[in-house]
C-alpha cells in the first residue's frame, strides 16, 4: 500500500489493513509464485506418471 493511502486512512481502516496484509504476505510474493509454480508442476507430472501406471498395468 503506498504511502499517500496510509495517511488518508482512518484508525478503523489502519487496522483492517494491517489484518489483511499479515493474511498475505506481499513482501514474500515472490516465495509464494515460486512455490505455486512448484505445486502446479508436482500435480501435473504426479498425474503423469499416475497416468502412465494405469496404462501400462492394463496393458501387461
Amino acid at each position: 500500500m503506498s504511502t499517500n493511502l496510509r495517511k488518508n486512512l482512518d484508525h478503523e481502516e489502519k487496522q483492517l489493513a494491517e489484518e489483511i496484509k499479515k493474511g498475505f504476505p506481499l513482501d514474500q510474493w515472490l516465495d509464494i509464485k515460486f512455490l505455486s509454480e512448484r505445486q502446479r508442476n508436482y500435480q501435473y507430472y504426479k498425474k503423469a506418471i499416475d497416468d502412465s501406471k494405469i496404462y501400462y498395468s492394463s496393458h501387461e
